[in-house]
């Protein structure tokens, strides 16, 4: 099959990528050390919130938003295999693992323990937030396509959904960040 070099030379560079050469697991377990391409534990940190709030946006914020705001299906994300909302909860089910730390059925420890560690109260919001978000992309049950003609209030729930969260994130888990990862 075609695609499966392609699969198979993209994992191993991202493989080699986190414990080869470039090594990216060994600079967040040292963050913070000379030698890290992060200076604080708190600068790897905000990363990772930066990160997760910036899918929002971009998700949220673009590329539901635009093709809604537009009424233009042409604009959509996955115009051809008609899989954008499926992209879209990838996205933030991705998000939702790097808060939990989860690595496919693997749990670990995720930015979720240090939250429910100091303030159990966000972390129950975030965990929420993030239920919430993926919920509200689950109710659109067409194609995003038709969606964005006869869904919309299902596709502004989604929006306004990810926009909550992008705020908490923002204004709440990177205030938390800045508080208790010191250094």
């Amino acid at each position: 099959h075609d695609a499966l070099p392609i699969l198979k030379n993209t994992c191993e560079a991202l493989y080699t990528a986190w414990t080869g050469t470039q090594n990216y697991a060994n600079q967040v377990l040292t963050a913070g050390s000379p030698s890290s391409i992060y200076k604080t534990k708190q600068e790897f940190f905000l990363a990772l919130v930066y990160g997760m709030s910036s899918i929002c946006e971009e998700v949220g914020g673009g590329k539901i938003k635009d093709p809604f705001i537009a009424f233009d299906s042409s604009i959509v994300e996955s115009p051809y295999s008609g899989t954008s909302m499926i992209d879209f909860k990838n996205n933030i089910v991705g998000l939702q693992h790097v808060y939990l730390g989860k690595y496919g059925a693997t749990q670990g420890v995720g930015i979720k323990d240090l939250v429910a560690m100091k303030n159990k109260s966000l972390d129950n919001k975030i965990q929420e937030q993030i239920a919430t978000a993926i919920a509200s992309i689950n109710n659109v049950t067409v194609p995003f396509e038709l969606a964005i003609f006869t869904q919309r209030v299902q596709i502004k729930n989604a929006i306004d959904a990810l926009s909550v969260l992008q705020n908490t994130l923002e204004g709440e888990l990177r205030p938390f960040v800045l508080q208790y990862i010191v250094d």
